[in-house]
């Protein structure tokens, strides 16, 4: 019986200071969810958050890899119409009096503006899997305005770009 109480009496000291050397992981998790439609890079992955443009001294261009996208559908007879929010630019972060830089941007090799641009049922669900879209190179390229080479510097910009089921015609 003694030696019971002992082993209660231990055990009462040892279980806290097991929990005390436990690790906790909290991850907050987030999901824009849109049952009709959504975008991925074609190998599954998310699409990204952020691109680094690269410039081009002896060309004057901004480019930007290209993403291999597919858009996803549970309803593979919808049109799809793609548009920007706003004109994407890039504009110089510490100085601005510098001229924005105009960026294209192009999906499937059709430029994308602020307008609609319809991308037929026909064309977009011809996919390997039902509802899965065939591959949209997804490109953003830009150049400065004029002769003269950008102010040099660190520049930003935003792509908006929305893409909306439509009913077919």
């Amino acid at each position: 019986m003694n030696m019971l109480k002992h082993f209660v009496a231990l055990s009462a000291v040892i279980v806290p200071m097991a929990a005390a050397n436990a690790a906790e992981v909290v991850i907050d998790l987030t999901a824009t969810i849109d049952p009709t439609l959504s975008v991925q890079q074609a190998n599954g992955s998310p699409m990204p958050q952020s691109l680094d443009m690269a410039y081009n001294a002896a060309t004057g261009d901004v480019m930007s890899e290209t993403i291999q996208t597919r858009l996803y559908t549970n309803d593979p007879t919808q049109n799809v119409d793609v548009r920007l929010g706003a004109a994407s630019t890039l504009v110089h972060v510490t100085n601005a009096s510098v001229a924005p830089i105009p960026l294209t941007v192009r999906l499937d090799g059709r430029t994308i503006t602020t307008t609609n641009t319809r991308l037929t049922a026909a064309e977009t669900w011809t996919g390997s899997a039902t509802g899965e879209s065939r591959t949209l190179p997804l490109s953003v390229a830009g150049r400065a305005a004029g002769a003269n080479p950008p102010t040099a510097g660190r520049y930003v910009g935003r792509l908006e770009m929305l893409i909306v089921a439509s009913a077919a015609e």
